[in-house]
C-alpha cells in the first residue's frame, strides 16, 4: 500500500498530499476486490441490496456495492410498483456535500463529499444486472428488512433457514401480520424451497399489560418465478400489541 511519509522538522504540506494519501486508499481497496472478485473492474454486490415487495412498492434493502474499485453504502431505496420486481433497475451514485469553509481569498467552498448510492429506475451507466452478488464473507447470509418498529430476517446459516420478525400491534386494516416477496436469494438457494404452499406452526410472543404470553401462529411460504413468498398470521387472527417471533423453515 502506497503511504504518505512524514520527518521531523516542520514538513511542509500541500494540497496533492491530502490526494495521494486518500488515492493511496481507494487504489488499496481496489487493488483488493480485483483479487477477490476475479476482475480488473470489480463492479459486484458486497452486501444486502435484496429486492423486496411491501405496499404494493418494490423496494431494496440497505448494503454495500462496489462501482470501478469504488466502496459505497446504498441507501434502503423504493425503485418501482407492484409487477417490476424484475427491474431492469440502476445504481445511482448521489453527493451531499458538506464541511464549508471560507477562503483567504474570500471565497467559499464545501469540502466534505459524502457520497451514496441508490436503487432507480431511472437509467445510468450502472445497470443492477451486471454487477453479480458476491459470495464471499464467513458469517451467516442474512436479509433484513426494516420499517419504522418492525424489523424482519430471514437468516441462512449453514444449513438452517431461520426467520424472525418484531413488530407493533396490529391495527384492523391489515390482512396478515406480515407479508413479503423477496427476490435476489442466489438460485442455488432458493430452488431448495418448495414450489407449493408449505405451513409451518410456530409460537409468536405478544408483549401486552400482563407480561409477555404465547399465542399460536403459522408462516406459509413458496417460491415460483424467482421470488420466495412469506405470509405470517396468528391463529386469532390480528395482534393487539407488540409481537416477536422467530422459527426455522424446514429447508434443507
Amino acid at each position: 500500500m502506497n503511504k504518505f511519509l512524514t520527518f521531523q522538522g516542520k514538513q511542509p504540506l500541500y494540497l496533492g498530499d491530502i490526494d495521494f494519501a486518500s488515492d493511496a486508499i481507494r487504489a488499496t481497496f481496489a487493488q483488493l476486490l480485483c483479487g477477490l472478485l476475479g476482475t480488473d473492474s470489480p463492479n459486484a454486490i458486497l452486501y444486502g441490496i435484496e429486492p423486496f415487495q411491501i405496499d404494493q412498492l418494490i423496494k431494496f434493502s440497505a448494503g454495500v456495492v462496489c462501482i470501478d474499485g469504488e466502496i459505497l453504502p446504498v441507501e434502503e431505496s423504493t425503485a418501482g410498483t407492484a409487477g417490476s420486481i424484475t427491474g431492469p433497475f440502476y445504481f445511482n451514485i448521489k453527493s451531499t456535500y458538506g464541511g464549508g469553509r471560507t477562503f483567504e481569498d474570500g471565497g467559499q467552498h464545501d469540502c466534505w463529499e459524502t457520497r451514496t448510492v441508490e436503487v432507480t429506475t431511472d437509467e445510468t451507466a450502472y445497470p443492477t444486472a451486471d454487477f453479480p452478488r458476491f459470495q464471499g464473507g464467513f458469517g451467516p447470509r442474512n436479509f433484513m428488512y426494516r420499517e419504522g418498529s418492525t424489523v424482519f430476517n430471514l437468516v441462512k446459516n449453514g444449513l438452517v433457514w431461520l426467520t424472525t420478525l418484531r413488530r407493533p400491534a396490529m391495527t384492523q386494516i391489515e390482512e396478515h401480520l406480515f407479508t413479503m416477496d423477496i427476490a435476489g436469494i442466489p438460485a442455488e438457494d432458493l430452488n431448495k424451497f418448495p414450489t407449493a404452499e408449505t405451513m409451518v406452526a410456530t409460537t409468536a410472543y405478544i408483549e401486552g399489560n400482563d407480561g409477555v404470553t404465547a399465542e399460536p401462529m403459522t408462516v406459509t411460504y413458496y417460491r415460483s418465478n424467482g421470488v420466495l413468498h412469506l405470509v405470517m398470521d396468528l391463529v386469532s387472527g390480528i395482534a393487539e400489541a407488540p409481537v416477536q417471533m422467530q422459527v426455522v423453515l424446514p429447508v434443507f
